[in-house]
C-alpha cells in the first residue's frame, strides 16, 4: 500500500537484467522500506556479534525481549540468526495493556503504556522474571497501514533496555504520515540501536 507521504503506483527505480529487460519496478515506499530492513539487518549483526562475543569470553549476554508495536520484528532478527540459541532466551509479544500488566504484576501507572517510565518498569521487571542479563522493551505506536495519519502519536515510541549498566530508556518520534511497516523497520532498528549503544557502556550497577 501507498499512502501518506507517497503517490501510489509510480515507479522510482527499476531492477533490470543482463539484456536490459525490466526485472522489476520499484516504488518510493518500496525504496525506502528496503534502506530500511537493510539499516535493521546491519544493526542486529552489530548486537548479535556483541552478544556472541560476551557468551565466548563468559560475560553478561543473555538476553529477553518484550514487544509490541514492532510486530514481532525484534525476535524474528535476533531468533533467526545462526547460534541464537547461545544468546537469546526468550521473547514476549505484550500488544495490549492487559499483558503489560501481568509481565509488571500489577496495573500499568497512569499515562498510558507509550512512556520512558512504563517500558523502564516493563524491562526491568522482564530481566528478573526471564533471569536474563539483557531485557529489551519496546512499546509504541504502529498506526494505520496505509500513512493515512490518524493521530499525531502514530511514531511514537519509548523503547528501554536493563541490564548490568542499569535501565536506559529513549523516546522515539517518526513521521504520522509514514506507513505501519516503516514504522515498525523503525522502532526495531532504534531499540537494537539503544540495545548496542549500552553493552558497550561501562558496568556499574544492577537492575536485574
Amino acid at each position: 500500500i501507498n499512502g501518506g507521504l507517497y503517490r501510489p503506483g509510480q515507479p522510482v527505480a527499476q531492477l533490470t537484467g543482463a539484456d536490459g529487460e525490466t526485472l522489476r519496478r520499484f516504488s518510493k515506499l518500496e525504496l525506502v522500506q528496503l534502506t530500511l530492513q537493510k539499516d535493521l539487518v546491519e544493526a542486529t549483526s552489530e548486537v548479535t556479534t556483541l552478544l556472541q562475543q560476551r557468551h565466548a569470553s563468559g560475560q553478561p549476554h543473555r538476553l529477553a525481549v518484550l514487544e509490541t508495536s514492532a510486530g514481532g520484528l525484534l525476535t524474528a532478527m535476533l531468533a533467526g540468526r545462526a547460534g541464537a540459541s547461545n544468546y537469546f532466551a526468550q521473547s514476549r509479544f505484550a500488544y495490549d495493556n492487559h499483558a503489560k500488566e501481568q509481565v509488571l504484576g500489577g496495573p500499568l501507572p497512569p499515562g498510558g503504556s507509550v512512556n520512558e517510565s512504563v517500558v523502564s518498569a516493563l524491562a526491568e521487571a522482564l530481566c528478573r522474571e526471564a533471569a536474563v542479563d539483557y531485557a529489551l522493551v519496546e512499546s509504541g505506536m504502529a498506526g494505520p497501514p496505509d500513512g493515512q495519519r490518524r493521530s499525531l502519536k502514530s511514531g511514537l515510541c519509548c523503547i528501554a533496555v536493563a541490564g548490568p549498566q542499569g535501565t536506559r530508556a529513549v523516546t522515539v518520534h517518526r513521521s504520522p504520515w509514514l506507513t505501519r511497516r516503516e514504522h515498525q523497520l523503525h522502532f526495531a532498528r532504534e531499540a537494537l540501536n539503544l540495545l548496542s549503544h549500552y553493552m558497550k557502556q561501562p558496568t556499574y550497577i544492577s537492575s536485574c
